[in-house]
């Protein structure tokens, strides 16, 4: 046949096996991330109330806990997550970032730190942090800012039944006038 165009005549294209990567570009983005999380993990510890802070970063996403003292009351380590996520909504690497503050959510993040560290597979910790974050934060930030319409009949109109998100455009509804 063709030699070494056969494959690209049949629509399939050489390409770079994977394994020959040396790996430096993972293992620059796993030291990047860890620095990120070092850092928002500061952030975070710099809040007044914050005995203790931890961060898992994983390229975009990130998700700090917080240590806070056992005899707070909820209101108020509530209002402890909203000045760190404050905090961190004002840096570029935080803004985006969870904030939790639950014992065993921690304990499982200081694992993924170790994991990451320790040069594990992303996978499967990607799919774990995912699992933190489904937990704390069931809808996504851009459903949270959706303005919810009072009259009850609009919202219904507005409400998604099949499971996917509207685009609601600008905002605004047109009328049609004929």
């Amino acid at each position: 046949m063709g030699g070494n165009n056969a494959p690209e005549k049949q629509g399939y294209f050489p390409v770079k096996n994977r394994t020959e990567n040396t790996g430096e570009t993972v293992n620059e983005n796993r030291e990047e991330n860890v620095k990120t999380a070092d850092h928002l993990a500061e952030l975070a510890e710099a809040v007044n109330g914050v005995k203790n802070a931890r961060a898992v970063v994983l390229g975009r996403f990130a998700v700090v806990g917080i240590d806070v003292y056992k005899d707070l009351e909820r209101s108020e380590v509530g209002t402890i997550k909203y000045a760190v996520g404050e905090v961190l909504r004002n840096d570029p690497r935080g803004a985006n970032a969870v904030i939790v503050a639950d014992p065993d959510l921690n304990a499982r993040l200081d694992e993924m730190r170790k994991d990451i560290i320790d040069g594990r597979p992303v996978n499967g910790i990607m799919e774990e942090l995912a699992d933190i974050v489904g937990r704390v934060m069931p809808e996504v930030p851009g459903d949270l800012d959706k303005p919810v319409p009072k009259d009850p009949a609009k919202r219904e109109k507005e409400t998604p039944n099949d499971g996917e998100r509207q685009n609601p455009g600008n905002g605004q509804e047109r009328s049609r006038q004929e």
